[in-house]
């Protein structure tokens, strides 16, 4: 009986999923920060919103995203970030999505965030 449930739970660690971008994934520690202004394909509008609030540059984190995303060569698609607490993910994901919206003619909802918490979600809300 052992010896088939060893041979079960290797044949499932062995046929497990993995998402593509799971297989190839960002190293942020390769990228540095970028000022706002360097940054490609910044909607003029919301550098200034940014500049505003107090932003003269990007994380790493935010800068990979952003590359990922909306800088030259990237395309729209799923995006999960791993990266400690204090490092930028909060706008790393919400400021692609609100270059996406600026852009588009008919504004509706085009982007949902999942937060594994209800106070992550209310810290990002505000």
């Amino acid at each position: 009986m052992e010896g088939m449930e060893e041979s079960r739970k290797k044949r499932k660690s062995e046929s497990v999923p993995v998402l593509p971008w799971m297989r190839s994934p960002v190293d942020v520690s390769l990228v540095e920060e970028c000022p706002l202004e360097l940054l490609p394909c910044l909607d003029p509008r919301l550098n200034v919103a940014l500049q505003n609030m107090g932003f003269s540059l990007l994380f790493p984190v935010q800068v990979a995203v952003w590359q990922e995303t909306v800088g030259p060569g990237s395309f729209e698609r799923d995006l999960c970030i791993s990266s400690p607490t204090g490092t930028g993910k909060t706008l790393a994901y919400a400021l692609p999505i609100v270059q996406m919206l600026s852009s588009k003619a008919v504004r509706c909802l085009r982007a949902l965030v999942v937060l594994p918490t209800r106070d992550l979600a209310l810290q990002v809300l505000f």
